[in-house]
């Protein structure tokens, strides 16, 4: 028996997760890594990831720019960044 391959995202599904990647390592990039307590913390704003996006893609999408503001903690040790699933 073979195996059958999933379903292939469509273009678009695969744009959109390459813009979100791209505005995540963006906002990862200009963050702030204290590691004296094991956290990142966000320095940018959402105009500023929206600028990054519109200079990298034709067509960036609105859905692609995350939730972000100075002062946001991103990652953290315990698990509980904006940036961190859940469900650890």
């Amino acid at each position: 028996m073979t195996h059958k391959r999933g379903l292939r995202r469509s273009s678009k599904s695969h744009e959109l997760r390459v813009q979100l990647n791209d505005a995540h390592r963006f906002v990862s990039g200009e963050a702030f890594r204290d590691r004296n307590i094991s956290e990142t913390v966000c320095l940018t704003t959402i105009d500023k990831v929206v600028q990054h996006l519109a200079v990298t893609f034709e067509q960036a999408a609105p859905e692609a720019v995350p939730e972000v503001e100075p002062g946001l903690v991103l990652y953290n040790s315990i698990g509980e960044g904006s940036f961190q699933n859940a469900e650890n």
